[in-house]
Order: structure tokens, then sequence, then C-alpha cells
């Protein structure tokens, strides 16, 4: 028997002013048997009233839209009700647009060039509570995305465990090194003062990197500024992680020129947590950073001291959420 979350779940609402496209769209759902159409609409209002009336589980959303948008339509219905997933499919390639609509809350977005490939893995993924970015975007490639057992096992999401402060210096100055040899972006999250000492070890290896910040493709922020825009009450927010993150790793993928456009991602946010003895946030700060992992094309460390008696059996928990643990 199906469960009424997962009925729930697979009823649409499509939501595009061209005709023709919307109906290329209906028939194609139509053709899959897991899918309920539950309605269409034309503009934003329309499809602002029929998600009150209608109930959809899944909105098909186009940005450009008549009397409203899609990006303000997304916003009003998620603020009435956050249950239902959007799903931004639009002509737009637009970085700045993506971000915008991104940040509204939306579980998706799918350039519909790439329909024919993507959208209805993507509809998959976001019906079952999952993510989508179009690779276009900055988003993981859809052959990693077929299967569940595929998407954890290629992911890239590792911590490293040092056990002094000299060693995980020396462990982010050599991801950042290999970040910039294979023309990835590079982001590194954790206190000003190893930002500092992973400075003064590139410089001394010859790399630009105040030309790297120049181009964005180094960006640097303290992590304790990271934690106060995702944190509310002590507890990591999940649309303000999904929001900032987006923006940053958006941002510094849209700076590559490559085809692969892959960011590499380290810092110490959710080992800061445990630090403090916030040992549940911390463990959910990383189940976040890997749904990141899975959505978009990133290759992320996790810098970890070597933990006190206390906090050993939420180690073990915070290792198992990594794709590999490296201990120097």
């Amino acid at each position: 028997m199906i469960a009424a979350a997962e009925v729930l779940a697979r009823r649409v609402l499509v939501v595009d002013d061209h005709e023709a496209w919307r109906r290329a769209v209906l028939s194609m759902l139509r053709t899959y048997s897991p899918w309920d159409i539950v309605g269409e609409a034309s503009d934003g209002v329309e499809a602002v009233a029929k998600v009150e009336t209608l109930a959809p589980g899944l909105v098909l959303m186009d940005v450009m839209l008549p009397r409203m948008n899609g990006i303000e339509a997304a916003r009003q219905i998620l603020a009435r009700d956050p249950a239902p997933k959007l799903l931004f499919l639009s002509t737009h390639a637009s970085w700045d647009v993506a971000e915008a609509a991104l940040t509204t809350g939306a579980h998706g977005y799918v350039i519909k060039g790439d329909a024919g490939l993507q959208l209805l893995r993507a509809m998959e993924i976001v019906a079952s509570g999952g993510r989508f970015v179009s690779p276009r975007l900055g988003g993981r490639n859809i052959e990693q995305r077929q299967d569940e057992h595929v998407d954890l096992a290629s992911r890239c999401h590792e911590m490293v465990v040092g056990s002094d402060e000299g060693t995980l210096v020396e462990r982010y100055a050599l991801f950042a090194q290999e970040a910039f040899d294979a023309g990835d972006a590079f982001v590194l999250m954790t206190s000003d003062k190893r930002i500092a000492q992973v400075d003064r070890l590139l410089r001394s290896r010859g790399l630009d990197i105040d030309g790297a910040r120049q181009r964005g493709r180094y960006v640097s922020l303290d992590v304790n500024y990271g934690l106060a825009t995702c944190m509310v009450d002590g507890w990591p927010d999940e649309t303000r992680v999904w929001s900032a993150s987006t923006s940053l790793f958006m941002r510094a993928a849209s700076r590559l020129k490559t085809d692969d456009r892959r960011v590499s991602a380290c810092g110490d946010s959710s080992p800061l947590l445990l630090r403090h003895g916030k040992v549940d946030a911390a463990i959910r700060l990383e189940q976040l950073w890997d749904d990141l992992c899975r959505t978009f094309n990133i290759r992320a460390l996790c810098g970890y001291s070597t933990p006190g008696v206390e906090h050993a059996e939420a180690f073990q928990r915070i290792c198992g959420i990594h794709s590999a643990v490296h201990r120097p």
C-alpha cells in the first residue's frame, strides 16, 4: 500500500504561461503513472491561489510569469505553507536568476532545454525530500544521481582528524592547492587565524591567492560569521543553511570557465559546535552538508581535532555521515 505522504508528494501543479510548453509537460507526466496532475496555472497569482485550493505536493514553477513572477509566487506560497515542494522549470540559465529562485526555499531548478534528460529525475528527487540543481548551474551531474546507491557512493564529503593545529592547517592548504590545480573554485570557512595561516602556506608555495580572490575563485570567511548566518536559537536552520550555501557555491561556480564547475570547500563549522558541546546541532549541520554534497558539484572536507572521551559516541556518528575519514 502506498503511504498517504507519498500520494501527497506526487500531486503535481504545473505553472507556466506558455500553453504549448504546459501541454508538453502535462503529456510527459501523464505518460508516467506515478504522477497525479491536480491542476495547471498560467500566472503567478493563479498559482498561489491554486496551491491553496488544490494542495499539491509538488509545484513545477516557471520564473517569468504574468501578473506575478514565479520567484515572488514561490515566496508567497512557502510563506503560507512550507509543505509543498517547489521545482523551478525555466528557460533562464542565468546564475543570478537561478540563485534568486533557489533562495526562496525552492527544492530545485531545471533549465527547460535540459528537461528531457533531467525533469523526471529531478521530480523524483524533490518529491522524496531531496534537492536538484541543473549541472549547468553548479549541480551534480545527472548520471551521478540515477539511483540512491550511486548517489551515496559518489558524493565527496570527507573529514580529516588532526592531532594538532599544524596538521589541520597543512591539510587545508593541501586541499586548497589540489583544488586550484584541478581548476576548482575554493571556499574556506574557518577561524580568521587559520585563514591567515593557510594563506601564508599557499603563498609560500607560489600560489596567487590574491588573484584567485579577485577573480572570485577563492572565498574565505570566518566560521563564526558563517554559523551566525545559519543558526536559530542554537540550531542549524535548514532554510538558512540552504539559502546561504546556495548563494555561496553558485557564485563561486559561476566564476569558472570549465564545463565541470566544481567547488572544493573545507572548514570546521560542525567541529566548532561539537567543541562547544552542541552535539546534536553539530550532527544536524553535517547532515545538511551531506545533502549539499549530493545536490551541488562540491568536494568537501571537514576538519576535526581528536575528540575527547565525552564526545566519542557523537564523533562516531559524525564519521558515519562522511564518505571518507582521514587520520594523518
